[in-house]
């Protein structure tokens, strides 16, 4: 489900306008992580670009706690594994395991230290769902060694992309919680209506780990 460039061309949004957007703590770490590496960094990557409202997108500064169109973020993840030479899954696994040891490294880590793997699987998705404008999230279950997170409201063109940044982003964290050989299960999306003429679907995650 995961669009390529030229269909990105076709979403029914201006660059920059789509109604779907992500805080830009997310850009500011993708340009950091493209500049640190990915060939050529951000001049490489936005040579690349055909469209030129997608070039002057990234030209403007990313404020942290802003909301910003997310489907441009995306498509410097594929400019950014076309660069690489590696598949668009394995660049958004390498960005999403920079992004959290970024945001969980430091005091976080120390406190990620001092709760159970539980409380981190709980806590967490709900936590990064504060990096969408849309959408909502809950635990739908929770065991020993086991929590289901569900996301509603995830744009068609975000679910191959949220699939792998929903299961990386939480097994980096239990890994730097030291839980036991975490992992995580992305169930089959559930199409669950539309908005803004695009369909949302619903993602279920399953994160285990070894009590």
């Amino acid at each position: 489900m995961t669009p390529n460039l030229e269909e990105y061309e076709k979403l029914p949004f201006a660059v920059g306008q789509s109604p779907f957007k992500i805080k830009g703590n997310a850009y500011r770490g993708q340009i950091e992580y493209t500049n640190a590496n990915v060939k050529g960094g951000m001049r490489a990557a936005l040579d690349t670009l055909n469209n030129s409202a997608q070039r002057e997108f990234f030209a403007q500064p990313f404020m942290a706690s802003s909301f910003y169109d997310v489907h441009p973020l995306v498509v410097m993840a594929h400019v950014s594994a076309r660069l690489n030479g590696v598949t668009f899954a394995e660049l958004v696994r390498l960005r999403t395991t920079k992004q959290a040891e970024k945001d969980l490294t430091g005091v976080y880590h120390m406190l990620l230290r001092l709760v159970s793997p539980e409380t981190v699987a709980t806590r967490l998705p709900q936590l990064t769902a504060q990096y969408f404008n849309f959408g909502t999230g809950k635990i739908a279950k929770r065991e020993p060694g086991w929590v289901e997170a569900v996301r509603f409201g995830v744009p068609r063109g975000l679910v191959d992309w949220y699939g792998i940044v929903g299961q990386r982003y939480v097994i980096r964290a239990l890994e730097l919680n030291g839980a036991k050989n975490p992992r995580a299960l992305l169930l089959p999306p559930r199409k669950e209506g539309k908005a803004h003429g695009i369909d949302l679907f619903t993602m279920s995650f399953e994160y285990r780990w070894d009590p």
